[in-house]
């Protein structure tokens, strides 16, 4: 009897041990404002704060953690029970993650410096430079890879692109717009130092969610999400960070 409520006992506990760790979720992000960005030693932006609501109205509050993008890219795939704040999705990542999103639709485009190449008109052309800057294991180093770029140079971010690109150590960068307009405020350069010569990808943001996760708690954060779009609280925090403006975009 007692070996019989031994292993019932030692049952239950691995059971329990084994809830915890399916409810436990971890969650990454790498620094790309105004996504995901430190200040003042606090994680802020428009994906944490989407991220923080969600859990706020399922009673969670797992931490995200920051650290550079392919480090997070590769747990994400590696690892289980983990959640991926704000990559982009493509074809290539499709299979790979279960999709939550998308939370916004970006314009990416190849970019010079100003007046040192003509616009151009194809992929083609655009295999011919000399070299494009991307960021490693970025969506965009992927889908011009699989493209038949053989032209690529991989850097850990996009301020080191800017200031390749500026000592003329490259022919061209591949960067979303939003991103280029915030290292260029951070460095001190004019909008008019780069000039759009190529838009190549319109990926969306969104978040992704291990292949091991529960469906269950992938669909409770989706109802959460799509509860955040009906009662405004994702259009409040998308004018939040992405404000309005009568600028021409």
């Amino acid at each position: 009897m007692r070996k019989v409520l031994g292993c019932l006992v030692l049952g239950v506990g691995l059971a329990f041990t084994g809830l915890v760790r399916a409810q436990t979720l971890q969650v990454l992000t790498t620094e790309v404002p105004p996504m995901a960005f430190v200040k003042d030693g606090k994680l802020q932006g428009f994906c944490v704060d989407i991220v923080e609501e969600i859990q706020h109205r399922l009673g969670r509050s797992f931490p995200i953690a920051v650290m550079p993008w392919a480090r997070a890219y590769h747990r994400a795939q590696s690892e289980p029970n983990t959640l991926l704040v704000c990559p982009k999705r493509t074809a290539e990542r499709e299979q790979q993650f279960q999709w939550l999103g998308p939370l916004l639709s970006t314009s990416t485009g190849l970019y010079a410096k100003a007046g040192a190449i003509a616009k151009l008109r194809t992929l083609e052309q655009a295999k011919q430079l000399s070299s494009i800057l991307v960021v490693r294991a970025s969506y965009s180093s992927q889908d011009l890879a699989a493209d038949g770029f053989h032209n690529l140079y991989e850097v850990n971010d996009a301020t080191s692109m800017v200031r390749m690109l500026m000592a003329d150590r490259a022919s061209a960068m591949m960067l979303e717009r939003q991103e280029l307009e915030r290292v260029l405020k951070a460095e001190g350069l004019a909008p008019q130092t780069f000039s759009p010569v190529f838009e190549l990808l319109s990926p969306t943001t969104n978040l992704a969610f291990s292949r091991d996760v529960p469906r269950q708690t992938v669909r409770q954060w989706r109802r959460a999400f799509e509860a955040m779009k009906q009662d405004g609280t994702y259009g409040r925090l998308r004018e939040k960070w992405f404000p309005v403006t009568n600028t021409a975009r």
